[in-house]
């Protein structure tokens, strides 16, 4: 009887072994990193027939010991992007992208990810799946289904990510505005946590019928992310405003009401404060300097600060 280990010594060498094999199909490599990222790919590639989107993260680098990572670093990394992309599907169905507020329902539940962990050496795997899409409406499995909305969205985070890599900062903000606020914001917060934690990430999404997309998180990517999108040009300027005096205190912000309805929040020094109270609820006009902080996404920020007040009552 002959078994695996007498059969592979009945060889003279490895290549003898192999020779009968066919490799066409693997592609080349030539360090173990490069043979990590193509085992990386195929451990992602669906089975035959098997026509569910799919990714990959890999985590790796100093927090990540004996196939093993903190529980808050795993947590941290996987909300991020799960949040992420579930920011960039609320955008790509045109719907209000802004700071706060919940992510539409739709869009949550479109981008919903699973996940099935396994180990490889010197770091930890982590399978993604898109979750269930509606299938009633036509239940005969196309060839080559659409594009879902989770598709689309891991789809444009990735090619988000590579911008940074190396860093084409304008064009990466260019790509980033259309998105919105909340998705510039939920991209530094995955970064961040790339930093803070020491942890390095790779992702790959893989749809049928379409080559599998990837892109790397190294701490560099990440810090190119963060400070692209946080830097800010802060611009000073002098304007008067009009309108109500409705809040006097000595230790909160004081409120202006417009004439135009807008409100305007102001800080005051406590010089300028002791002189507020008889203009209390009364029409005024404010001079104020404005400094206006602009981030990297085209978000503008406005404070102001007072610098000199008058009533206008007497003006009628």
């Amino acid at each position: 009887m002959t078994t695996p280990d007498s059969s592979f010594e009945s060889f003279s060498s490895p290549a003898e072994f192999f020779s009968g094999v066919d490799l066409s199909s693997v592609p080349a490599w030539e360090t173990a990193n490069e043979l990590a990222a193509i085992s990386i790919a195929a451990f992602a590639a669906p089975q035959d027939g098997d026509q569910q989107s799919r990714g990959v993260i890999r985590l790796h680098g100093d927090a990540v010991q004996n196939h093993s990572v903190p529980v808050r670093t795993t947590i941290r990394v996987l909300g991020a992007l799960q949040d992420l992309v579930a920011a960039v599907a609320t955008a790509l169905r045109g719907e209000p992208a802004g700071l706060r507020g919940r992510i539409p329902e739709v869009a949550r539940a479109a981008t919903e990810l699973r996940l099935v962990a396994e180990p490889l050496p010197g770091s930890l795997v982590l399978k993604l799946a898109a979750g269930p899409t509606d299938t009633a409406s036509d239940p005969r499995p196309a060839l080559w289904p659409e594009a879902t909305l989770a598709d689309r969205s891991m789809h444009r985070l990735i090619d988000l990510i590579r911008e940074a890599d190396p860093l084409d900062r304008e064009q990466l903000l260019s790509e980033l505005r259309p998105l919105g606020p909340r998705v510039a914001r939920q991209l530094v917060k995955l970064a961040e946590a790339v930093i803070d934690d020491h942890v390095l990430l790779d992702l790959s999404w893989h749809e049928a019928g379409r080559a599998t997309d990837r892109a790397a998180v190294r701490r560099s990517t990440a810090v190119a992310l963060r400070d692209a999108i946080t830097e800010a040009r802060v611009d000073v300027d002098r304007t008067t405003l009009v309108g109500v005096l409705q809040t006097v205190s000595q230790v909160r912000a004081l409120d202006l009401l417009l004439n135009n309805g807008d409100r305007i929040t102001l800080e005051a020094s406590d010089d300028v404060r002791a002189d507020l109270g008889p203009m209390y609820n009364h029409r005024v006009e404010v001079l104020a300097e404005v400094r206006v902080r602009t981030s990297g996404t085209g978000q503008d920020r406005a404070r102001y600060q007072l610098i000199s007040v008058r009533s206008l009552e007497e003006d009628g």
